[in-house]
């Protein structure tokens, strides 16, 4: 890699280790070195620190009651709803780096359990993130039971 070191970079897997883990039927491991290369190009455009500015409930309805235009209380809300996910996104990918960190440390060490949890580890955050919206119109209503609201899949 050129440039500077990035902590959160996810080192490269050797290509001596792909062809040893490699069988004929194993078609992920052809792309894995261009994906992990995908991956820490996006890293760059994480911020290594993140001021997360954090507003508790309380605080945000004493703000709200003094707001008088609907669509001030709107701004208002959109923005506190916008920071806490651009915080959750940025939390997740520091997450991703670091089970890819390990897992690609993992197989170089030829821990092939370390590297198996932790590929299941990024499986699970990455379904977190997709399991955040909705899937075929429905939602669960507070008692568990599925409601269509007549949404569409976009």
């Amino acid at each position: 890699m050129a440039g500077k070191s990035n902590p959160q970079f996810v080192p490269p897997i050797e290509k001596s280790l792909l062809k040893r883990l490699h069988t004929s039927d194993s078609w992920i491991l052809d792309s894995a070195r261009e994906n992990i290369d995908r991956f820490n190009k996006l890293l760059n455009s994480v911020p290594r620190d993140y001021p997360w500015e954090f507003m508790s409930a309380e605080a945000f309805k004493r703000i709200a009651a003094s707001i008088d235009s609907p669509t001030a209380l709107y701004r208002h809300y959109w923005h506190d709803m916008l920071r806490q996910i651009d915080a959750y996104s940025v939390m997740s990918a520091w997450r991703l780096a670091e089970i890819g960190r390990s897992g690609v440390w993992a197989l170089r060490r030829g821990d092939v359990v370390c590297a198996a949890i932790m590929s299941r580890a990024a499986l699970e955050t990455a379904a977190t993130m997709r399991g955040s919206r909705p899937r075929s119109g429905r939602r669960l209503s507070r008692s568990g039971r599925a409601m269509n609201r007549g949404w569409s899949r976009t």
